[in-house]
């Protein structure tokens, strides 16, 4: 369980990630206890995780061990919105079948 720490004077360590520069649509290699200090599966998340907050899409990779590839692009208006659970609608890709609100 965890315990109630009285001494303040104690260094918290928050690590802040230039993402301004790593959003910015290039390719980054990222390397492990060099730009990030977690395992490599949490630092994919954390880019996940960052790419939905600012709207955008992340692709990412890892060619070797402790190495992180990734890249931010602009979201597709056409792509699915996972949040919302359904693929915009657009044209008449309904196999000839009519929606009514009747």
């Amino acid at each position: 369980m965890a315990e109630r720490v009285n001494d303040v004077s104690a260094p918290r360590r928050r690590r802040y990630y230039p993402w301004d520069k790593w959003t910015d649509g290039a390719v980054w290699r990222a390397k492990q206890d060099e730009d990030f200090t977690c395992n490599p599966a949490s630092f994919q998340t954390a880019l996940h995780l960052r790419a939905r907050q600012e709207g955008l899409n992340v692709t990412t990779g890892s060619p070797e061990e402790g190495i992180i590839e990734f890249q931010f692009s602009p979201k597709n208006p056409n792509d699915r919105d996972d949040r919302a659970g359904h693929q915009p609608v657009t044209g008449s890709s309904n196999n000839g079948s009519e929606i009514s609100n009747a």
